[in-house]
């Protein structure tokens, strides 16, 4: 004989009353919200229970209910190099970096600055290699200078030498010219060749 249950208005056999009653009527606590719940309709809320431990979006690791907002914040500011433009984004981001025009502007300005530094480095090296071409310039200056110097200080004194052979082409003997003697008390007076007496091998006398 079968027999309608008072509680929930199933039909049952009246030999399995007191198992239907166990089975579909007998509290249990929810061990997420603490709630009481028929047995029966306990395994449906436990699976909806909205203080079930969820498990996190970036990192998949399941969190308890009162956890989980702290750590989503936790976990969401951890950041990550994005393959495309190589530049560190938050895990919370990520979503609104690759879709929302960050990422795009990103590898703009990447480039932009690129192309900046190689202007740069290009007009560093001009800049130097103006300067070794000034620093040869002044060198070869420098050089030319010092040469003509040479040149000049030369010239001069050999022009110095000319001038002394021809105001004074007699050599001069003990401070004399050879055709000059001292006189004592007066003027230089030219020297005069005294003749040799062949027979007396002495000088002739000079002429008064």
């Amino acid at each position: 004989m079968n027999y309608k249950c008072n509680v929930c208005g199933e039909i049952v056999a009246k030999s399995e009353k007191e198992e239907h009653d166990k089975e579909a009527h007998t509290k249990v606590i929810c061990q997420y919200c603490q709630l009481e719940f028929s047995k029966k309709d306990h395994q449906q809320h436990e699976g909806d229970c909205s203080f079930k431990p969820k498990p996190c979006k970036y990192c998949d690791q399941v969190v308890k209910y009162e956890e989980h907002e702290k750590h989503i914040s936790y976990c969401g500011s951890k950041t990550k190099r994005c393959p495309t433009c190589q530049h560190n984004v938050c895990l919370k981001d990520e979503d609104m970096h690759a879709y929302g025009g960050e990422c795009q502007a990103f590898q703009a300005e990447d480039k932009r600055k690129r192309e900046l530094d190689q202007d740069n480095k290009r007009r560093e090296e001009e800049f130097k290699a103006k300067e070794e071409l000034e620093r040869k310039r002044k060198e070869e200056e420098s050089m030319r200078k010092k040469k003509e110097e040479r040149e000049r200080v030369f010239k001069q004194n050999f022009d110095d030498d000319e001038d002394w052979a021809v105001e004074d082409p007699s050599p001069k003997v003990h401070g004399y010219q050879h055709n000059q003697i001292p006189v004592t008390g007066g003027r230089p007076q030219e020297a005069v060749r005294q003749p040799v007496n062949a027979m007396q091998g002495k000088a002739a006398p000079l002429n008064p």
